[in-house]
């Protein structure tokens, strides 16, 4: 069926005829805010909702309000034109409102948008307006958050209730004491007698020399108390040595910071993790020592003995960097010898064969108070000897500690390595290669013609128990070398005054090192060995194989140095 003709030409006229009325009868508005969704009135009319484009306004001024339901209402007139559209951009500005928090129970900590706000609840905040997350939370109860709106110039409460969140206290001793507890899955830093909540957590325990543990303990309801034992760590150690039939001993603490001890070294024996030292030695060979610190990966070394050439007998004296010379030093040869006595008290048994592979020097004559006064004046130490003390006598009155200090002084001077003796190094040096009772023999009533013991003149003066049946001449101190020398010349090894030795205390004889290393030779320990007797020590104090121990100086006690070559 045809259309009519005047179908279309009537439909352009009226499109024609609305373009002209809104071109040049009626303008429009666009409006939007940010945020979208504020409600747009028109001269007292809701007119719609942001984003909005109005129609048919007629041209002049208008009234145009936006309300938005957190922010305050924006107010604008705008005047428009016939045919024209308008746009108007409103950012809403946040008002402030009051918002009241409180929880039950009291006491309750408060976020606002993950931010923690001062003071606990109950508390009144001022906020913008607006949409805020609020959460709020205190130990051992459980988190609780909401919503709220805040409307500008009003007030509104909030009120929640935290449950409960059981929790536990947690406490873990350590074996050994002072060892590292973590927890990794928990923020919180461990804290013995922390609180968690119920559950189970991961533990991580660790110290220096000790294999990490870990663990998962669990956390009930009320105290819990857990230990934890480390087990020590061990590595392999490799040492190889030039010649290889050299001697290898190690050195290391069972436990760290414990004491330190010597054993002969086990090829494949693993041996705790931590500070080792390593010392090799053969004889006519020039030890060699090298210190680590041993790794859980283990670790190889190796270790040339080189050729040593010594004159035994040769006498020397070091120069001091201060000026002048330090003691009188002869030099003895390597060699073996029976230590201790198969008939003596048990500290003296077994009695056992030691084999000094180092040539090494001795002092011939016990450190003196001259040459003691010359390093106490260095220092600063005050002297604690007698007054009227001659300077040619035994210092006395001297700590192990001052004697090893001397000695370091001496190698700090020279630039050599001084020491005080060990037991057997002493043993070895005042034998001089005799196998009996004193240096001359077993008969006692000689004594007071080798050494300056408790004996007739003592008596005289003191009660003396157990003198010996003789006279040397002297009541108390003799001058230094008053009496002949042993084989390797040495003076005094009898009487005069006891000598500090490196010992700690009376280590036994069954399990102590056959090259005459010292088993435990810390500074830190209570007591250290003498020998040798002193002026008041009877004939059984002052034999070879006698063993002594002191904690503190005394009148009749000194020393006498050794050097390494």
């Amino acid at each position: 069926m045809r259309r009519p003709w005047w179908i279309l030409p009537l439909v352009l006229a009226a499109w024609l005829v609305y373009e002209g009325y809104q071109r040049f009868f009626v303008a429009a508005i666009d409006v939007t805010s940010e945020p979208a969704g504020a409600e747009v009135w028109i001269d007292g009319r809701r007119a719609g909702i942001t984003p909005f484009t109005s129609g048919n306004l007629p041209p002049g001024m208008h009234q145009v309000t936006l309300r938005h339901s957190h922010f305050q209402p924006v107010e604008r007139r705008l005047e428009v034109t016939t045919g024209e559209r308008a746009r108007l951009h409103v950012a809403f500005q946040p008002g402030m409102g009051e918002l009241a928090v409180f929880s039950n129970p009291r006491g309750a900590w408060v976020e606002i948008d993950g931010e923690r706000m001062p003071g606990t609840t109950p508390v009144e905040l001022d906020l913008p307006s607006g949409v805020h997350e609020v959460a709020l939370g205190m130990a051992e109860r459980r988190e609780a958050e909401q919503q709220v709106t805040v409307m500008p110039g009003e007030r509104l409460e909030l009120r929640l209730d935290l449950d409960m969140d059981p929790h536990g206290s947690l406490v873990i001793d350590t074996f050994p004491d002072g060892a590292r507890v973590t927890l990794p899955d928990v923020a919180e830093r461990y804290a013995p007698g922390m609180r968690l909540p119920m559950g189970e957590y991961r533990v991580q325990v660790g110290l220096p020399g000790y294999r990490t543990a870990d663990a998962r303990l669990p956390v009930r309801y009320g105290d819990n108390r857990h230990r934890i034992e480390l087990e020590r760590a061990f590595a392999g150690l490799r040492v190889i040595t030039d010649p290889a039939d050299a001697a290898v001993t190690v050195s290391y603490a069972d436990d760290p910071g414990g004491p330190v001890r010597r054993r002969t070294f086990e090829p494949g024996a693993a041996l705790p993790v931590g500070p080792v030292e390593i010392r090799a030695s053969a004889m006519g060979r020039r030890s060699v020592s090298r210190r680590l610190d041993l790794g859980p990966d283990g670790a190889t070394v190796r270790l040339t003995l080189a050729p040593m050439q010594v004159t035994p007998g040769e006498r020397f004296r070091d120069d001091l960097a201060s000026g002048g010379r330090g003691p009188e030093m002869i030099v003895l040869p390597a060699g073996d010898f029976v230590m201790g006595s198969a008939s003596g008290p048990p500290s003296e048994r077994p009695a056992r064969r030691v084999t000094l592979t180092q040539p090494f020097a001795a002092g011939v004559y016990e450190v003196t108070v001259a040459e003691y006064g010359r390093f106490a004046a260095a220092t600063g130490r005050t002297p604690e000897g007698d007054a009227d003390a001659e300077p040619a006598w035994p210092v006395s009155q001297v700590s192990f500690e001052d004697a090893a200090a001397y000695a370091d002084w001496l190698s700090e001077q020279t630039g050599a390595r001084y020491r005080l003796p060990s037991e057997a190094e002493w043993e070895y040096l005042a034998r001089g290669g005799a196998t009996g009772e004193y240096f001359f023999g077993d008969d006692e009533a000689r004594l007071c013609a080798f050494g300056n013991v408790g004996d007739r003149s003592l008596a005289s003066r003191y009660q003396a128990f157990g003198a010996a049946a003789c006279d040397d001449g002297f009541v108390e101190h003799a001058p230094v070398g008053s009496f002949p020398a042993n084989a390797f010349g040495l003076h005094d090894v009898h009487g005069n005054v006891a000598e500090w030795v490196m010992e700690c205390g009376l280590p036994a004889y069954a399990d102590a090192p056959e090259d005459g290393a010292p088993v435990d030779a810390s500074r830190q320990c209570r007591t250290h060995g003498v020998r040798g007797g002193g002026w008041d020590d009877g004939a059984a104090d002052a034999r070879l194989a006698k063993r002594n121990l002191a904690s503190s100086p005394s009148r009749d006690r000194g020393f006498r140095i050794v050097r390494d070559l």
